[in-house]
Order: structure tokens, then sequence, then C-alpha cells
């Protein structure tokens, strides 16, 4: 008798579980992502206002960046192709209005130090 209880308590427990995820995917449809950079601070934030100046300035709500992907088969530890990705990337970093470029043979630095030396900042390409 016991045995059945227990079995009995269970299926309500699953019953009720499945309610609520039924419920719940009902209400999900409703849920919105905002992508207001201006609520995520008070209002007297001064980074807020650094924000609004640069929207100001340079007339965009979001930064304008692009996102070019490369692959060689071969793989990436290989020399000939991260040359070629240093010279499309500084091709493309003399291109007008390109700020920044960033990829393993621009940005990829290690450090190493060496006893009172300090800090040594090499290339790894």
């Amino acid at each position: 008798m016991n045995l059945f209880l227990e079995k009995k308590w269970s299926v309500y427990v699953i019953c009720i579980i499945i309610a609520v995820s039924i419920t719940a995917s009902f209400f999900a449809k409703e849920v919105q992502i905002d992508h207001d950079y201006e609520r995520f601070f008070s209002k007297n934030d001064p980074d807020l206002q650094k924000y609004r100046d640069y929207t100001a300035k340079f007339n965009e709500e979001d930064g304008d960046i692009i996102l070019i992907g490369i692959q060689d088969p071969s793989g990436i530890f290989n020399s000939k192709f991260m040359d070629a990705v240093k010279k499309s990337g500084d091709k493309i970093k003399e291109l007008a209005n390109v700020k920044k470029i960033i990829s393993p043979c621009h940005n990829c630095f290690y450090g190493k130090i060496s006893g009172l030396a300090g800090f040594e900042k090499k290339r790894l390409h």
C-alpha cells in the first residue's frame, strides 16, 4: 500500500511540473530583449553622459563592426597562412575609417618576467 501511495504522489508531482512547464512556455513568447543602453545606467551616471556624447558625435547607436572569418584547411599553425592574415589585416587597416584590427597577428602578445627586469612585451607571430 505504501508503494502505491508513493507512486501516486510522484504522478501528481510530475503532472504539476508538466502544467507549470506548459504555462511557462506559453508566456515565453512574450519575453522581449531590450537593447537600449540608456536603461542600464542611472540617469545621473557619468558613463551615460559619455555614451550620449559618443552617439551625438558619431551619430550612431551601436558601434559599426565588421567580422571577417578566415579558415585554412591545414590549420592555423601554418606560418604562410598567418603571414597572409597579417598582410590582409595591414591592408584593411590602411582603409579610411578603419580604427582597429583585432586578429591573432595584430593583437596577441605574451609576457615574460625575467628576474627583476620586469615585464617584456613580445609578439606571438
